[in-house]
């Protein structure tokens, strides 16, 4: 999450209700789990709540579909892409360049 720290949060304060590192979080991990909607994600956000909660803080619970929806409406995307980009350098430098499945498709044996 250090990667993604620098991003600007485009929410109004009052729209906050959830923080931005636990929404990237939810989502990050739920890409990585193979969903593929925001509707996927909400519901992955709700089945690994307490999964979840051991790194990063949900006091109002995970984020609807709507909310993770305008949320990424909305971000820088140069800003975005640096980050994204800085992940997946250090990754690379975790793994020694080998290649890492992030869509499942090497657990599924396709």
């Amino acid at each position: 999450m250090t990667h993604f720290k620098a991003l600007t949060d485009p929410r109004v304060e009052r729209a906050r209700s959830y923080s931005l590192e636990a929404i990237l979080f939810q989502t990050i991990a739920a890409v990585v789990s193979d969903a593929d909607t925001w509707v996927a994600i909400e519901e992955f956000g709700r089945a690994k709540r307490s999964w979840l909660e051991k790194y990063v803080a949900l006091p109002n619970g995970t984020p609807s579909y709507d909310t993770l929806g305008d949320l990424f409406k909305r971000p820088d995307p140069a800003e975005s892409e640096r980050a994204f980009v800085s992940w997946t350098r250090e990754l690379a430098k975790i793994t020694g360049g080998e290649p890492i499945a992030m869509d499942g498709k090497c657990l599924r044996g396709a």
